[in-house]
């Protein structure tokens, strides 16, 4: 073979074909990771585009909806020669869609128990393996010390508000009933729909009971967002709607309730009141007519209730976004942010390696959905209330002989208000009640955050107002409205001989104070806490918030009560 001589030339030549080739495939393995770090970027910022998208459409979405529940009872009222429930469709669609939205999301539930067992099941083999018993209740006898993390599991709305949800959601179900009973009843006016709506509305009303009273914010959307996002402005559309739908059903029956007595004065019954009656003149027609009055506020609140919950829902979904990791780019590496964080917070190299789902950590996030238990620590007492009355009997038997001298005070209204000659004794006694509770109320208000003035005050810098602490500031203005009409109207009432204008002047004075200083003691009662010991044993306030617990039933009670009794 002859050897192969190179000039000096070829020799350079291949050197730097050499080196073109390293340097190309040098750094060349560094480009698909960089590339692949600007794809997934642009992909986040796409998806936060989506996400703002989805957003607006859903709000769209409720807005036509919630025209359209206005619009529809409302033209009813108004219009002539318009078919009694003509739009009963519509409502049907509103009931029926919530309904398979709620069943949705509880199949969402059912996948993500499913997932939990498979991985406790998991878990339980790797203990086997690693020399632990597992005993039949599930629990880890000595071998490696299992480590037990408390979890703190915050819900959408106070306990309370979602009692209170429940509580006037059964009066709303009662509603219900009746006009599902009605159906078999009625010999004319009477179609299809006019049975199946109340039914399927009364099946909304617990399969939403239950959902909002269960639901905590631990529960993700994963790859269904913009159907949780559709769902949920939809059921708050449907409660919004049911909402307008009730008010203008309670004030159509007041307005012919009226024209009803006029036109029996005048001996002239118009055929327009024939049509609107024709569903109110049997038995189970005169008793929604009587019971309405009392129940059209269950349905009122709620529905309000249950769309701000519902609104608190929707805003969640939007928060549950993910970020990719920089580094190893698989589903498993993401991390749970929002998109001030994207903006502001750089992602660590290592935080795939840091955030990188594990099986415990799937447990922690879904476990007790629907009852499953964690080796982590058990979540059976999420489910489970205890109250403790301690520094607080004395206040709740006040608040109870509160309640009882209300009931008293309304025994003897129901009693003198059926008999017209002492209708004026009647509203003049309950006037007084009224009196000698919010005076109750202010003083207990007002010693009460005098109380707990005695707690550090802690909020942070940046920190918002409740959702109960919201609901609270709506419906103060709502307080502030009607107690000044009431107050004008009173005013301009006194020379009347037979009126109890100047103590219904009072009352509503002193209802007007009360609600100040309670909604100021709230506010300010809401961000303190106990720092050490001895005020946990001290519990400074606690009779007085007790006794303001107890009061305000007896308030809303006597409230209620009163005014459905004299509008009637």
């Amino acid at each position: 073979m002859e050897p192969c001589f190179l000039s000096g030339r070829h020799v350079v030549g291949v050197m730097s074909a050499t080196i073109d080739v390293r340097g190309i495939h040098g750094p060349a393995s560094a480009h698909p990771r960089a590339h692949q770090r600007r794809h997934n970027t642009r992909r986040w910022k796409y998806s936060l585009c989506s996400e703002a998208l989805s957003k607006a459409l859903s709000a769209l979405y409720a807005k036509l909806l919630v025209v359209l529940g206005l619009a529809f009872p409302v033209t009813e009222v108004i219009a002539t020669k318009v078919e009694d429930g003509y739009y009963q469709g519509f409502y049907m669609y509103l009931y029926t869609v919530s309904v398979l939205f709620i069943v949705f999301q509880y199949a969402n539930l059912i996948r993500q128990k499913a997932v939990n067992t498979i991985i406790h099941e998991f878990e339980d083999t790797e203990k086997l393996e690693k020399g632990e018993k597992i005993d039949k209740n599930g629990k880890v006898t000595p071998g490696e010390k299992t480590k037990h993390h408390k979890e703190n599991i915050s819900r959408y709305g106070s306990f309370y508000l979602r009692l209170g949800a429940i509580a006037f959601g059964i009066g709303s179900m009662v509603h219900s009933g009746l006009d599902f009973g009605e159906y078999f009843e009625v010999t004319k006016c009477r179609t299809v729909l006019s049975a199946v709506t109340p039914a399927v509305r009364m099946a909304l009303t617990l399969l939403q009971m239950q959902f909002i009273f269960l639901t905590n914010k631990e529960i993700e959307s994963g790859s269904h967002k913009l159907v949780q996002r559709f769902g949920f402005m939809h059921m708050i559309a449907t409660n919004l709607c049911e909402w307008l739908y009730v008010l203008v059903e309670e004030t159509k029956h007041e307005i012919h309730h009226l024209e009803h007595k006029m036109a029996v004065e005048m001996h002239n019954v118009t055929e327009n009141h024939n049509k609107t009656d024709c569903r109110r003149g049997n038995i189970m027609g005169s008793l929604i007519q009587n019971a309405s009055p009392f129940l059209f506020p269950c349905t009122i609140e709620y529905s309000l209730i249950c769309a701000v919950i519902l609104y608190e829902m929707w805003k969640e979904v939007n928060k549950i976004l993910y970020m990719p990791s920089r580094g190893v780019h698989r589903d498993s590496d993401r991390v749970k942010c929002t998109p001030e964080d994207f903006e502001k917070k750089p992602m660590n190299r290592n935080a795939s390696r840091n955030n990188s789902v594990t099986p415990e950590k799937i447990l922690q996030q879904f476990a007790g959905m629907l009852g499953v238990g964690s080796p982590y620590g058990s979540r059976a007492a999420l489910h489970h209330f205890s109250v403790d009355c301690s520094h607080a009997h004395r206040g709740l038997f006040s608040g109870i002989l509160v309640i009882v001298l209300t009931i008293i005070s309304l025994i003897m209204f129901f009693v003198l208000v059926s008999n017209p000659n002492t209708i004026s004794d009647a509203i003049f006694q309950v006037n007084i009640c009224e009196v000698i509770l919010y005076s109750l109320t202010l003083m207990a208000a007002a010693a009460a955050m005098k109380q707990m003035r005695a707690l550090p005050y802690k909020r942070k810098s940046q920190g918002i107002l409740g959702l109960d602490t919201s609901l609270l500031i709506l419906a103060q203005s709502g307080m502030f409205v009607y107690c000044m009409f009431s107050l004008i109207g009173c005013h301009h009432t006194m020379d009347a001989p037979t009126s109890a204008a100047l103590t219904a002047f009072f009352s509503e004075l002193m209802s007007l104070l009360q609600t100040v200083v309670q909604s100021l003691f709230i506010i300010d009662a809401w961000w303190r806490r106990s720092s050490t010991s001895q005020l946990r044993r001290e519990k400074p306030g606690r009779q007085l918030v007790t006794f303001l617990l107890v009061a305000n039933m007896a308030m809303w009670a006597i409230n209620t009560l009163e005014k459905v009794i004299i509008f009637n």
